[in-house]
C-alpha cells in the first residue's frame, strides 16, 4: 500500500470517528436539554437530572442503538437519503434538489432532531412505548 493511499485511508477514518462522535455529542445535548426540562416542569415528580436518567434510562439506550444503526447505514450509504428525498415529487417541486450527504453537520443534526422524532413515535405505533418511552413518573400534587 502506497503512502498516498495509507493517508487516505487513515483521513476516511478519523471522518468517520468524528462523524460519530458529533452524533453521540448531539444526542447527549438533547438528553440533557430533556432530563433540564423535566427537571424543571411542575407537571411531573421529576426533581434531579439523575431521577431522569433513572426513569428513561432504558428508552435513551433503545433511542440511542436505534439512531446508530440508521448512522451506521447512513455511513455505509452517504447518499441515500438525498436519493430518497430527492425522489419525491413535493420537495423537488417546491424546495429543489436537496444535498443530505452525510458529514459533520449533517451528523449533528442528526443526532440532535432523531431523538424528538422519536418522541413522535410511540403515539403512532403504541407497541413501541415500553422501548421508547420512559417509566410513567406520576404528576406533582
Amino acid at each position: 500500500m502506497s503512502k498516498i493511499s495509507r493517508r487516505r485511508n487513515q483521513m476516511h477514518h478519523n471522518h468517520g470517528f468524528a462523524i460519530v462522535l458529533i452524533f453521540l455529542l448531539s444526542q447527549f445535548v438533547h438528553i440533557l436539554l430533556k432530563a433540564g426540562a423535566a427537571r424543571n416542569s411542575s407537571l411531573n415528580g421529576i426533581q434531579s437530572y439523575r431521577q431522569y436518567l433513572e426513569n428513561c434510562g432504558q428508552a435513551i439506550v433503545s433511542r440511542l442503538i436505534f439512531a446508530f444503526a440508521i448512522l451506521l447505514v447512513w455511513m455505509k450509504n452517504p447518499d441515500v437519503l438525498t436519493v430518497y428525498v430527492n425522489g419525491i415529487a413535493w420537495v423537488t417541486a417546491h424546495l429543489g434538489n436537496i444535498n443530505l450527504s452525510l458529514n459533520t453537520g449533517t451528523a449533528f443534526l442528526f443526532g440532535y432532531t432523531f431523538d424528538s422524532l422519536l418522541d413522535k413515535l410511540p403515539v403512532a405505533v403504541p407497541w413501541l412505548r415500553p422501548w421508547l418511552s420512559g417509566k410513567e413518573v406520576p404528576p406533582v400534587g
